[in-house]
C-alpha cells in the first residue's frame, strides 16, 4: 500500500506471558524420543527432505497433572531430536530455554550426537549461559533463558535435547504447536491427569485432518494424546497474521478438580476467567490521591457534558503517560496504583487502563477495567476462556448503550476511534467479580480511514511542478501524526519525501506546512510543493504524459499457488486523489486514456478522466474494505491488480501544435 503508515501503536502489542505458555513455541524446545541410528536412513531423509537444512525427528511434550496438598502440581518432560541435513546447518546451532516467574526449568540435558563409522560420538553441552531476556519494547521483563551452543554440528549430526518444565500457575497450561521452524517428522503432545481433574482442549489450524487423537484410562487417571506426522515448518509469509491463525496446534485448559469433596474451578468458562482478573484490580486505587483529584478537578471544570469529560481526562493521559511495557511475575497482570502512574508519568497497557478507571471516577464516571486480545489472536472467549486470549487491557466507559475503548496506549487516538489492533476482538468488561460482559470491539469502516490528495501540476519542459493538499483522517491521520510530530525538519523532510513519492525516485518536496498535526478532533492539512525532474516523455512532436503519479497495490499480485495464509491488513481505508494537468502553451492533448474501475465488496478501484479546454483532470479512488484476506480471494484480487496495472500504464499524448 504505497500510501499506507504502519501505526507506531503496533509495537505496543503486549507479549504477555509468551513464553511459558509456549505461545511462540519456535524458539522453545518441545520435543522427545531419541532415535537409534539404525532405525532411520540418512540419505533418504536427506532426499526427502532436500530443500531443507534440518528435520526434527521427533519432537514431544508429555505433561503430568497431579493434586497435591489440595493445589494442582503440573510438571512437563520436554525433549527433541533434530537431525542436521547440510553445512547450513550450524544456523541451528544455538538453542535457548525461556522461563519466568511463573515456571521453573531444571534438569537440562543437551547433546550433539556427531556420527562416526556407523555409530554416534557424544559430545555434551556443558556450559549453559542463564541470563535475563528483556522483550522488545519492554522496559522490564521477569522473562529469563537458558541458552547454549551445540558443538560438533555437522550433516547427519543429531542435537538432542531434554529438559523438565515446572508451571506455577495451572491457568497458563498450555498450548502445544506440532509444527515449527524446520518440517517435524513426528511430534506428540500428552496429558496425564488424575480423574478428579476435568479438562477440555481445542484444536486450531488442522481441521482435525492430520492430528491423531486416542485417550487411554487407568485405574486413577486418564491419558491424552495428539500425535502428528511429516509436518511442514511453518510459513513467515509477508503480511501474514500471527502463527496462531495458521499453524496446527492444541490448546488445553484445566476446567475445574475436586479435592475432599470440594470442587474448584480453575477456567471453566469465561465467568472464571473474569473472576481471576477481577481479583488482580479489585483491590487496587483504595486510597484517596489528592494531587490525582485535583488534576481530575481541573480537567472537567466548567465542562457540562459527561461525554466531554471523559474526554479531558482520556486525553490527559494519552497526552502525559507515557508507555512503557512491565513483565514482572504477577505484575505483569496487576496494574500498578494510579498516584504511582501519576507521579512517574509512565506506565502499561494496564496501568494506563488503572488511571483511565480511578480518574473517571473521580469524576463521578463510571468505567471498566476490560481484558482483550490483539489481532494476533484468533481465539474467542468461548472456545478459550484462558489468559492465552488475552495480551491487553484497556478501559471501556459506555453510554446511552455505547461502548468507548478506552487504550492509553493508542496516542492522538480521538475518543470513539479505538487503537487498530483490537478491531473485531472480543473485549471481557469486567464489572464485579461475579459481573462481566463480552462485546465485540468494531471494525471502523473504510469511509473513517480516509486520505485525499489533491495535486495541481504543469509542465516545464519535461520537469513537473506542483502544488498539493493532503487532507487524511482516522488511522491514516493517526499514522501521519506518529511520523511527524516530535521530530527534527530532516527527518520530516525525509518522511514526506517517501510519503508523498510521486512519478518517479526523482521526486522532491521543495516545502511543505501542516496543521492539526496533534488536533484528535480535526483533519489532519498537509500543504506541500514538490517537482519531479525529467518525469514526461518526448518523441519528436509528441509528449507523452502519466497522470498516475501515486500507484497504490501496483504489481502487488498474491502468488495463489505458494501462499499458505491469509493476508493481514492493518484497517479498512479509503484514498482518493485528484490531479490537474495544465495543457503546455503551445500543446493539445490528442489522447486521454479511456476510465477504468473494478468494483467488490472487500476491496476496488476507480479511475476516470475528464478534458476541458486547458486542462486535463483525473480522479482516482482506491478502496480496501477487509482487515483480511482469505486464499480463496487471491483470484479476485489479482485479476483487480492486472486491471489497475493496465490502467497506471496509460498515459495522455500531448501533441506540439503546428504553428
Amino acid at each position: 500500500m504505497a500510501s499506507s503508515i504502519p501505526l507506531t501503536e503496533y509495537v505496543l502489542f503486549r507479549r504477555r506471558r509468551r513464553r511459558i505458555i509456549h505461545l511462540f513455541f519456535y524458539f522453545s524446545l518441545l520435543t522427545a524420543g531419541l532415535l537409534p541410528a539404525q532405525e532411520y536412513d540418512f540419505e533418504q531423509i536427506k532426499k526427502k527432505y532436500s530443500d531443507e537444512n534440518a528435520v526434527f525427528l521427533k519432537r514431544q511434550d508429555h505433561s503430568s497433572i497431579k493434586i497435591e496438598d489440595g493445589e494442582l502440581s503440573i510438571v512437563s518432560d520436554i525433549s527433541e531430536d533434530m537431525l542436521m541435513l547440510s553445512e547450513k546447518a550450524n544456523i541451528y546451532g544455538e538453542k535457548s530455554i525461556f522461563y519466568s516467574y511463573f515456571n521453573e526449568i531444571s534438569d537440562i540435558e543437551a547433546n550433539t550426537l556427531v556420527p562416526q563409522k556407523g555409530k554416534f560420538k557424544t559430545m555434551k553441552v556443558r556450559n549453559i549461559l542463564e541470563k535475563n531476556d528483556i522483550s522488545e519494547g519492554n522496559f522490564y521483563d521477569d522473562s529469563k533463558s537458558k541458552s547454549f551452543v551445540y558443538s560438533g554440528i555437522q550433516p547427519g549430526a543429531r542435537t538432542v535435547l531434554s529438559y523438565r518444565e515446572k508451571m506455577k500457575e495451572p491457568r497458563f497450561f498450555g498450548a502445544f504447536y506440532f509444527s515449527s521452524y524446520v518440517p517435524t517428522a513426528e511430534s506428540e503432545f500428552s496429558v496425564t491427569f488424575p480423574k478428579e481433574v476435568t479438562l477440555s482442549y481445542t484444536l486450531f489450524g488442522a481441521d482435525g485432518k492430520n492430528i491423531r487423537f486416542t485417550k487411554t484410562e487407568n485405574r486413577n487417571s486418564y491419558t491424552y494424546t495428539w500425535q502428528a506426522s511429516d509436518t511442514r515448518k511453518y510459513q513467515l509469509e509477508d503480511e501474514s497474521p500471527n502463527i496462531r491463525y495458521s499453524e496446527p496446534h492444541v490448546v488445553v485448559r484445566i476446567d475445574q478438580y475436586t479435592f475432599s469433596g470440594q470442587t474448584k474451578k480453575i477456567l471453566h468458562g469465561p465467568e472464571d476467567l473474569n473472576r481471576w482478573y477481577y481479583s488482580m484490580v479489585k483491590d487496587i486505587n483504595k486510597q484517596p490521591t489528592p494531587a490525582l483529584k485535583h488534576i481530575v478537578d481541573s480537567l472537567i471544570q466548567g465542562q457540562t457534558s459527561e461525554l466531554d469529560k471523559v474526554k479531558r481526562i482520556f486525553y490527559w493521559v494519552q497526552d502525559n503517560i507515557n508507555y512503557v511495557a512491565f513483565e514482572n511475575g504477577l505484575g505483569g497482570f496487576v496494574p500498578r496504583e494510579a498516584n504511582a502512574i501519576c507521579d512517574k508519568r509512565y506506565g502499561d497497557c494496564k496501568d494506563m487502563a488503572s488511571i483511565i478507571v480511578y480518574m473517571l471516577g473521580e469524576a463521578n464516571i463510571k468505567a471498566y477495567h476490560t481484558m482483550i486480545g490483539t489481532r494476533d489472536i484468533p481465539y474467542s472467549f468461548a472456545e478459550v476462556p484462558m489468559p492465552l486470549s488475552c495480551n491487553h487491557m484497556i478501559a471501556t466507559y459506555i453510554a446511552d448503550g455505547k461502548y468507548y475503548f478506552l487504550d492509553g496506549t493508542g496516542k492522538y487516538a480521538p475518543l470513539g476511534l479505538h487503537t487498530a489492533m483490537i478491531q473485531g476482538k472480543e473485549a471481557l468488561i469486567s464489572k464485579g467479580e461475579n459481573d462481566f460482559e463480552i462485546v465485540k470491539v468494531p471494525e471502523i469502516p473504510k469511509e473513517i480511514n480516509w486520505i485525499l490528495d489533491s495535486v495541481q501540476i504543469v509542465l516545464k519542459d519535461r520537469e513537473v511542478k506542483g502544488t498539493g493538499t493532503v487532507l487524511a483522517s482516522g488511522y491514516l491521520k493517526i499514522g501521519l501524526t506518529h511520523n511527524l510530530q516530535n521530530k527534527t525538519p530532516d527527518e520530516n523532510t525525509k518522511f514526506l519525501k517517501h510519503y508523498l513519492l510521486k512519478g518517479s525516485n526523482r521526486f522532491q518536496v521543495d516545502s511543505a506546512r501542516y496543521e492539526n498535526l496533534t488536533d484528535r478532533e480535526r483533519d489532519l492539512s498537509l500543504n506541500y510543493q514538490f517537482s519531479i525532474a525529467d518525469y514526461a516523455t518526448r518523441n519528436a512532436d509528441e509528449m507523452y504524459f502519466n497522470m498516475n503519479l501515486d500507484k497504490t497495490f501496483q504489481n502487488d499480485m498474491i502468488d495463489a499457488e505458494k501462499r499458505h495464509t491469509n493476508r493481514l491488513f492493518q484497517y479498512k481505508y479509503t484514498e482518493k486523489y485528484t490531479t490537474t494537468l495544465q495543457i503546455p502553451e503551445g500543446y493539445a492533448c490528442t489522447f486521454v486514456p479511456e476510465n477504468a474501475s473494478y468494483s467488490s465488496p472487500q476491496f476496488g478501484f476507480e479511475i476516470t478522466y475528464r478534458q476541458d479546454k486547458n486542462k486535463v483532470y483525473q480522479s482516482k479512488s482506491l478502496y480496501l474494505n477487509t482487515l483480511m484476506l482469505q486464499p480463496e480471494s487471491f483470484e479476485t484480487w489479482n485479476k483487480m491488480i492486472k486491471q489497475l496495472n493496465s490502467a497506471y500504464n496509460e498515459s495522455l499524448i500531448l501533441k506540439k501544435s503546428s504553428k
